[in-house]
Formats: structure tokens, sequence, C-alpha cells
């Protein structure tokens, strides 16, 4: 009943902000969740508010690169023209709005600095994957990334979320469903498209 209710957009009423049933709490507090990271030191965070630009996500999510990464991969330098692009590596967050879970992964994504005439024209990611259940580092942080995991981990927690476990989201949809996903085809559902989800 409760992966019905999130396939049709419609949240998980089991503690706060999600028991208020109301939108905009929800994104106050995954915004104070983001706030708090900032604050604390202990990760450097990007977050994902904006639906990916168009559409529907029914998650928030978070990049957070790992300490040190970024690898200079390409570098333009003309007269009044700079560019450098980096590829960083990081952990990837998605927090649900509509109910009180997570997951995570790992990914490697590329970085833009782009200057004209001394002024930042582009400083955002240019490339990035979403995170699956049958990826390989789905919900397994690499070695690596233990400190910024950590910190994470902790803080997540602290706000109420519980990651699931990764071999029930890699579960096929025990039922027949329709969801508004660009992750995955119809008939194909793992339990894991029921919870996550981006409709572009």
């Amino acid at each position: 009943m409760q992966l019905k209710k999130m396939i049709s957009g419609v949240m998980i009423e089991s503690a706060f902000p999600y028991d208020t049933n109301d939108v905009q709490e929800v994104e106050r507090h995954i915004n104070s969740l983001y706030h708090e990271l900032r604050k604390s030191g202990i990760v450097e965070c990007f977050p994902e508010f904006n639906h990916y630009g168009s559409g529907y996500s029914s998650f928030v999510e978070f990049f957070i690169p790992k300490r040190n990464s970024k690898t200079l991969i390409k570098e333009v330098i003309k007269p009044y023209f700079l560019l450098k692009e980096y590829m960083v590596e990081g952990i990837v967050l998605y927090v649900s709005r509509l109910a009180p879970i997570a997951v995570w992964g790992f990914d490697e994504r590329a970085y833009r600095i782009k200057k004209w005439k001394d002024v930042i024209v582009e400083d955002d990611y240019v490339s990035h994957s979403f995170l699956y259940p049958t990826q390989h580092d789905f919900m397994e942080c690499p070695s690596k990334c233990q400190e910024e995991w950590c910190g994470l981990k902790e803080k997540v927690e602290e706000y109420g979320y519980q990651f699931l476990p990764k071999e029930y989201l890699n579960l096929p949809l025990p039922f027949e469903a329709t969801i508004a996903t660009c992750f995955t085809e119809k008939g194909h559902y793992k339990v894991f498209d029921s919870c996550f989800y981006w409709e572009d």
C-alpha cells in the first residue's frame, strides 16, 4: 500500500515533517538538512532542489565531492578566455520528498569553470549519472570516501531518514503499475522505482 501511495505522489505520514502532508514543510526540512551539512564543515554539498530543471522528482539529490579529488582533464587558455574542466569523485545522496527514506551511491562528475575577460560565465557540474540498485557500487561506499560518508550518514540519520537496504530496493515491484520515471521501462520496475523516480 505504501509503495502504491508513493507512486501516486502521496506522502507516507510516518514521521515529521511527512506526517503534516505539507509539501513546503518537507522542502524546508530537506533544505534545513542541506544547510546543516554545509554549516558542519564535515562535507561540501551540492543539492538539486529544482527537479533537474523540468518535470517532477520524488527526491532531492545531493552530491558530496570527495576532498581533494579534482583531476584536471581539459584546459584551454586564450586571450580573454579560460576553460578548465575537472573530473570529481563523490557520494550521491537521494532524500525522498514522499517518505523519511534515503539512498546513496558513488559517481564521477565533470566540473567546468569558464571565464571571459576575467568574468566567470560558467562554474558548475556539467555531467552526472543517476543512481539505480543494479549498479555495483549502489549503497556501497568506496573506502576512498569513508571520511565523507561517516560525516554524511550521521547528519542524515539525525534528521530522521532511514537508509533502505539495497536488497529490498532491488526486488521486482510486487504488483503491476505505471510509474512516470525516466530510470527504467514499464514492466521492469523494481521497488526502487516506486520510491525514487523522476518524470521529465
